[in-house]
């Protein structure tokens, strides 16, 4: 194994003197491996690759790969390889509940099904016992499943719940475009409800003919990453797959996968789509080539092809982004598809695509911005300046070479190998390939590349979309203007100059005094710093978690918003304020000056407002804490007037209340829905007042409400050195113009601490969304506050078995909705079939009780006190995704409590003073329905008495 590995690099290496001697040396498939993967192959056909690493530490990860996916099933099939994936990761024949042992051993476990496979992996620590465990996980999937019906009858209800979608329109329309763009491709397009009905019925027999016809030991592969011993590991992956079975009669998925292969026509179409939901006249222009990635990257010509594509990406997406920098740009969107088609099963083809909104029915208005789309079009796919492509070459190779390699990496690569081919090359090989292969790339070559894959005149739909009555010109129309546009000449597009830096622009007040009052430090290394002029800054640096967060920092501050609710037109006219911030821009910059600005350094900025509070977020690097300051200064003592931003948010946002649909996953809709019942004296913003408001009403509010800093709290987190930051923020923020307060909002925000039974009807939905709270007075000490996580995490596991079947994620949750009053609420959040929503609700409720009642056991508390205290731990030393800090000190501000004593108490409280009897006791007390409060939303247009949709 070594030496033909070895022999093949020296081959690899040899070939990179010559681009020809490159192509007639790696034309052959490159099946090798780098010397530091163990890889082999047992006796029935059993694959295997072991790989030591330490990326992350003292953790391992466990893969099962198997050729078989979407393309492999049958017409009485259909989504069957997806819900045995289902089942795969719940359970196994020696682990009845797999996801939540391996949680308790501090592990993780998911799956996933593609088109050629399906893959299931854990990640565990790297213990004598989890490793065994791992082991015993992976001969599991293998071939021990089992399918027991009532557990098979609950993943069938998540897997329609998956199905199922928030956005009944937003289906349709990406459903339409895919079989336009798909058709003549080869491409099978997928049909949701045959699938759908497929699962409904469930036919048992072909369901296990499925798993023993693909899950054989020739269609395997166990992936093993982290920190192992390779040698002893092997004799156990030996000793554990050794006795996998074949069937009697294997089935050749090659074949099925070879019947699916794509091709472009290369022809043209145009198409028109009676749109009934959104009658807007406009157009996608949608140019298709294949993927490169799409079937592994084997040879150097493959690796040349894709960073070719890495290339065009970089370039187009940035000239589009240069045409975009205006409120009125010849296109409304411009993106790149690669990979068209949902569901992860179409995935050979990737697609440029451009909208052109042309709102009018005038001809001559139409040809006029037909042209100038398609003018545009041509300008970002030609003129690439030298200096474009170096640019897009570091960006390349900054994002791919260089970057630390994590065992999850490893095992995703190797993955890649088993089922397509994909050269898996050792990490200083596959560094010095692209770069080579960067270095080869000239001018000429690029530039015929996105020529190519530019060209409007083959392999490009034109999508044109209208309502029923609307007058749309003939295709032959289309055709013409598209035929004059070709001599048509088109100039490069200038580049726009950005900001270096706004220290010239700003005009701090001068001050003598020193800004600092008091500084403060404590035990949990909180820096407290009060400045002169009445501003709070809290400083906590902490690790971050990966390398993506490395000499991060983020600015996060609050102050109560003082705007009076009972002026609904001021009120409404403020509400507006951050937004139209993020159009008008800031002193002389205008909107997409500032928004070249933040992508140049990296940078965020923006500013939020609700009936509670006026925040903003900031977040940029330690060298650049200096601008983001200046920046904020802007906004804050330059407001900038525009009529232009203010007349493009109001368009935006027109849009956005006529057609944002909730999402199962993020329910902001849903959210907003339900706090206009729990708070209805604050003004909501709707249609009829958004036209009413003038730009003036706008800016007065942003002058009164928003020109000053008085009474905010900076706190400060991310990985700095504290001493050397603080004389930089405290100096610039000791400049800020500040104000008095100018009024007081009081019960406007209280909870409603009582019982609530709202049905809600909504657009666009073909489902029901349910959100339960129970609402209770409870204590803000650090017990009860244990107390209340550890139930609530008690809860979810109950809720998310009992709901599983008719919900393909079901949440339960716990939050703070009044933490000046005490008033905590544990939460449930599902989706239901029509007609169906009552039986969950129910039997969400019976989980409710049964955990009131009966409590949780020893053993269950016991890991639980044990996960919790291991993710409070880390919180406390890292930030990532997750910024513990930022939220823990807010709501400590918010509730005038202690900064030091939760943090100091809490893992000790929780392992060595919380009882059983607490536990239960606890429950008893705060699982409570006293206050229940139901939330249903249901379709508009639903007959709840007929059970149907009219």
């Amino acid at each position: 194994m070594k030496i033909k590995t070895h022999f093949f690099f020296l081959l690899l290496l040899i070939g990179y003197g010559a681009k020809g001697q490159d192509n007639n040396i790696i034309q052959e498939k490159i099946k090798r491996l780098d010397t530091a993967v163990r890889y082999g192959k047992l006796d029935n056909g059993f694959t295997y690759y072991l790989r030591r690493h330490h990326i992350p530490k003292k953790t391992v990860e466990f893969h099962l790969v198997v050729k078989g996916g979407f393309f492999h099933e049958n017409d009485d099939q259909l989504e069957y390889s997806h819900l045995i994936e289902h089942m795969g990761t719940i359970r196994t024949r020696n682990f009845q509940n797999l996801d939540e042992h391996l949680w308790e051993m501090g592990g993780y476990n998911h799956a996933g099904t593609r088109n050629s496979h399906t893959f299931y992996w854990a990640r565990l620590p790297s213990g004598d016992k989890e490793i065994e465990t791992g082991l015993r996980v992976l001969r599991d999937w293998a071939q021990n499943l089992e399918f027991p019906q009532t557990v098979v009858d609950a993943e069938r209800g998540a897997v329609l719940g998956e199905m199922r979608t928030a956005d009944v329109y937003g289906a349709w329309l990406n459903n339409t475009i895919e079989e336009k763009v798909l058709k003549n491709t080869g491409q099978a397009l997928y049909d949701q409800q045959k699938h759908k009905k497929n699962v409904e019925l469930f036919n048992r027999k072909a369901f296990i003919e499925f798993y023993e016809d693909w899950y054989r030991p020739d269609l395997e592969a166990a992936i093993i990453v982290g920190d192992i011993n390779i040698d002893s590991m092997e004799k156990e992956v030996k000793r554990l797959f050794s006795d996998l079975k074949m069937p009697k009669k294997p089935k050749n998925g090659e074949k099925l996968l070879d019947a699916q292969r794509v091709e472009l026509s290369g022809e043209n179409t145009f198409e028109l789509i009676h749109d009934t939901v959104n009658s807007n006249f406009r157009m996608q222009i949608i140019s298709k080539h294949l993927n490169s990635n799409s079937f592994g990257l084997k040879t150097r010509k493959d690796f040349e092809i894709w960073i070719m594509q890495q290339l065009y990406k970089e370039i187009v997406e940035s000239r589009s982004t240069l045409l975009e920098q205006q409120f009125n740009p010849p296109f409304s969107e411009f993106r790149l598809s690669f990979g068209l088609g949902g569901f992860g099963r179409n995935k050979e083809i990737n697609g440029t695509r451009m909208t052109v909104e042309f709102g009018t029915e005038n001809q001559q208005q139409i040809k006029k911005k037909f042209v100038e789309a398609v003018v545009a079009w041509k300008q970002i796919h030609t003129h690439i300046s030298i200096s474009e492509l170096q640019k897009a070459k570091e960006q390349v190779q900054n994002r791919i070479v260089g970057q630390a390699v994590s065992s999850h990496d490893l095992a995703e690569a190797y993955r890649r190998h088993f089922v397509k081919g994909e050269a898996v090359l050792a990490p200083e090989v596959k560094e010095n390939l692209i770069k080579d292969v960067l270095d080869e790339i000239d001018l000429q070559e690029i530039q015929n590349v996105i020529l190519d894959y530019g060209d409007l005149n083959k392999n490009t739909d034109f999508l044109i979309f209208s309502g029923e009555r609307q007058s749309v010109p003939k295709f032959k129309v289309f055709r013409q203007w598209l035929k004059e546009t070709k001599t048509m000449e088109v100039k490069a597009i200038e580049p726009l100059e950005g900001l270096e830096s706004l220290e010239d622009v700003i005009q701090f007040p001068l001050k003598e005094n020193k800004p600092i009052k008091s500084i403060s430090n404590n035990l949990i290394g909180l820096s407290t710093v009060e400045l002169q002029n009445g501003i709070r800054v809290l400083l906590k640096s902490s690790n971050p978690a990966s390398q993506r967060q490395k000499g991060l920092v983020t600015i996060d501050a609050f102050r109560p918003n003082e705007i009076p609710t009972s002026n609904r037109k001021e009120y409404l006219a403020a509400s507006i304020v951050p937004k139209y911030m993020g159009y008008a821009g800031a002193g002389p910059f205008t909107k997409f000056e500032i928004d070249r600005f933040f992508q140049e350094k990296e940078m965020r900025l923006m500013f939020f407002s609700d009936a509670n509070y006026q925040r903003i977020h900031g977040r940029s690097k330690v060298a650049d804490i200096d601008e983001l300051l200046n920046l904020l200064f802007l906004y804050v003592d330059q407001p900038r007037k525009s009529l232009e931003g203010f007349t493009a948010l109001k368009v935006d946002h027109d849009q956005h209340l006529k057609s944002y649909v909730p999402n199962s996953r993020f329910d902001f809709f849903l959210k907003d829905n339900i706090e206009s019942v729990w708070y209805p004296k604050v003004p909501v913003l709707g249609t009829s007042d958004l036209e009413n408001i003038k730009l003036d009403d706008v800016f007065a509010a942003y002058i009164r409400w928003f020109s000053d800093l008085s009474g905010y709290t900076f706190i400060i987190t991310g990985d700095f050195n504290t001493e050397e930051i603080l004389p930089l923020l405290s100096e610039k923020l000791s400049l800020f113009p500040v104000g008095s307060k100018k009024a007081v909002n009081s019960d406007t925000h209280k909870f409603p601490l009582k019982r609530i039974n709202k049905t809600i009807k909504s657009k666009n939905i073909d489902q029901a969304f349910v959100r339960l709270y129970f609402p209770t007075p409870a204590g803000r000490d650090v017990k009860t506050q244990i107390e209340l996580r550890l139930l609530t995490k008690a809860l979810y596991e109950r809720v998310w078995n009992r709901l599983r079947q008719g919900s393909y994620s079901p949440i339960t949750g716990g939050d703070w909705m009044d933490i000046k009053n005490g008033v905590f609420s544990f939460s449930m959040k599902f989706d239901s079939e029509l007609g169906n929503e009552e039986n969950m609700i129910q039997n969400a409720i019976e989980e409710f009780r049964k955990l009131r009642e009966f409590g949780v056991d020893q053993s269950w508390l016991d890991a639980a006190i044990s996960d919790e205290a291991a993710a409070f731990g880390n919180g406390l030393s890292k930030f990532g995704i997750f910024n513990f800090w930022r939220d823990y000190l807010k709501e400590k501000l918010v509730s005038h409590e202690d900064l030091e004593q939760e943090v100091l108490q809490y893992t000790t409280i929780m392992k060595h003073f919380i009882t059983l009897e607490d536990i239960n006791t606890a429950a008893k007390k705060y699982l409570s329905e006293e206050n229940l409060q139901q939330f249903i939303f249901i379709p508009e247009s639903y007959d709840e008495a007929k059970g149907e949709i009219d």
